[in-house]
């Protein structure tokens, strides 16, 4: 179990998530902003399949007020 025998190693909701059952976890490392971050998730659950976050990241940088790494470069996905 995660933290068990290894206390400094801290466990993040994701991480959590995962143990819980979740077959994975989009999550973001920083505070984002509302709309770049709906827009995101509206492109990625279009796209579920497929490196569904990476097309979804590639389409918000598309758009001039949302290129800069800040508003798509903080998620991850975690999971199979």
């Amino acid at each position: 179990m995660p933290g068990t025998q290894l206390p400094d190693e801290a466990i993040g909701l994701p991480t959590a998530l995962m143990e819980a059952g979740a077959a994975g976890v989009v999550a973001s490392l920083w505070s984002v902003a509302d709309n770049s971050t709906a827009q995101l998730m509206a492109h990625f659950h279009r796209l579920w399949r497929h490196e569904a976050l990476r097309f979804a990241q590639i389409e918000l940088r598309r758009q001039e007020d949302f290129a800069h790494p800040f508003y798509w470069a903080c998620f991850a996905y975690s999971g199979l």
